[in-house]
């Protein structure tokens, strides 16, 4: 398994994962919107100097990705959301 920054060749394949988490969540969050919506401006992210995305590629496929920003003046941390494959869940993958 390899790990690198995401590029915009993986766009489609990154907002596939982000649906993939909104569809996770939604059974536990009565609040969610039930139109179709996006939790980050994945692209924008994927330009920005204050933003990382990773992936991870197996067999040249994308198996997994997580992300990051740097936000000033915060004095707390959040862990964004984190997407792997459902086949690769339980091969001791973690981030």
């Amino acid at each position: 398994m390899q790990i690198r920054n995401a590029r915009l060749e993986d766009l489609d394949i990154l907002l596939q994962f982000e649906l993939g988490i909104i569809e996770a969540e939604r059974p536990f969050d009565a609040t969610m919107k039930t139109e179709h919506f996006h939790y980050y401006d994945i692209k924008e992210m994927l330009t920005r100097d204050d933003c990382a995305i990773v992936v991870a590629e197996e067999d040249e496929k994308l198996v997994g990705s997580g992300s990051a920003r740097v936000l000033e003046g915060k004095t707390t941390t959040r862990t964004p959301p984190m997407f792997f494959r459902i086949y690769v869940c339980g091969s001791g993958i973690s981030w």
